[in-house]
């Protein structure tokens, strides 16, 4: 379960996948051999790499997940389903997607007035 903050930030691995830190420092050392660098697999792919300047947290952390969190965090405390608070946004955009949806219906039509 990934955290914002803590020992289960998420990390974006070489191969694009996210893992934790505390995760991945159990595959480090699962995988750890007397080599100089450190390696592991992702568990995803199975993906080899090595593990940047010998610590886990030189992988970018994946702020898309973070995000996510944050969001669903805030839902939670509004006691909304997620599949609410989309159709709530949704409702909320539809007078503008309608009235762009119009707008190009009208210029589609100016055009094929004026088409030869």
């Amino acid at each position: 379960r990934f955290t914002v903050s803590g020992a289960r930030v998420p990390r974006i691995l070489p191969c694009h996948h996210t893992i934790c830190e505390t995760c991945l420092a159990g595959i480090a050392r699962a995988d750890d051999s007397s080599s100089v660098a450190w390696t592991l697999k992702c568990p995803s792919c199975r993906n080899q790499t090595v593990i940047p300047n010998g610590s886990i947290r030189n992988y970018e952390v994946d702020f898309r997940v973070n995000r996510l969190i944050e969001v669903l965090a805030r839902l939670h405390q509004l006691d909304m389903p997620p599949g609410e608070a989309l159709r709530r946004k949704a409702a909320e955009l539809r007078p503008e997607v309608t009235k762009s949806a119009k707008t190009v219906r009208l210029f589609l039509r100016h055009v094929e007035q004026d088409a030869p």
